[in-house]
């Protein structure tokens, strides 16, 4: 059993590896370069996802996402939990895109390969999902053009035979669909983009994924403590960014 401090609140997952993650990918720990770093791994070999020091929404680094097709996810060392529910967040900013179909966002993976949920929107503003139930499936949500801010994904599961899982897209809260399976195990939740066709620049910053009922405390306080602290560092010196 393993014991991890989260927001100054000591808690056993049981039998994870390398859960909770709270992350900003900032130095030295991330350098730039290809972001197959610290135990993260891109589903393109290393082509669709870099460290980026150039723009963040805190600190001085991201994760940029360079217009590479398909179907590509960038997920953290396995979590390796089950029976609790684990909340994930993920800041998103679409600097540019080829075509409107690219979607980003979180996707859910269970041990083994298989596929639980994905929420995330497209340059438009739809906010679409999938899961085992559905296949994708648009909302019907629009929100507010998304080009040039930061838009917040969250990711919510309940990983037990049944489980709920929910999310939001900049605050609006979504249903994605239920956990199949006797004996789920969440293996990551990923970053991850979804494109027919290449273009655009996308980036994403401030990764959380934590059990209840310490997300709200961990977004609230972890990023709060890491903005404050990494605020004189921020850089924007592109134009149209904010």
């Amino acid at each position: 059993m393993r014991l991890f401090l989260v927001a100054g609140i000591v808690f056993s997952t049981g039998v994870a590896n390398s859960f909770p993650i709270v992350t900003s990918f900032e130095p030295p720990k991330w350098v730039p370069g290809p972001a197959n770093q610290n135990g993260w791994s891109d589903s393109s070999g290393g082509k669709g996802y870099t460290v980026d020091n150039t723009f963040a929404r805190t600190g001085t680094q991201s994760i940029k996402w360079d217009g590479v097709a398909g179907g590509i996810h960038l997920f953290p060392p396995a979590f390796g939990v089950s029976g609790i529910t684990v909340t994930s967040n993920v800041s998103v900013y679409i600097e540019s895109e080829g075509t409107s179909w690219h979607r980003h966002g979180l996707g859910a993976y269970a041990r083994g390969g298989g596929f639980f949920g994905w929420i995330g929107f497209q340059p438009n503003g739809e906010v679409w999902t999938d899961s085992q139930q559905t296949g994708w499936h648009y909302t019907g949500i629009i929100i507010d053009n998304p080009m040039g801010r930061w838009t917040e994904v969250s990711l919510i599961i309940d990983v037990n035979k049944g489980g709920s899982i929910t999310g939001s897209v900049d605050g609006i809260p979504v249903n994605i669909g239920k956990v199949l399976g006797a004996n789920p195990i969440l293996d990551h939740i990923a970053i991850q983009s979804n494109c027919i066709g290449n273009g655009g620049t996308v980036f994403f910053d401030d990764y959380i994924a934590v059990p209840e009922p310490f997300s709200a405390l961990a977004i609230g306080t972890g990023l709060a403590l890491m903005a404050v602290r990494r605020r004189l560092c921020f850089r924007a010196d592109r134009p149209g960014r904010a």
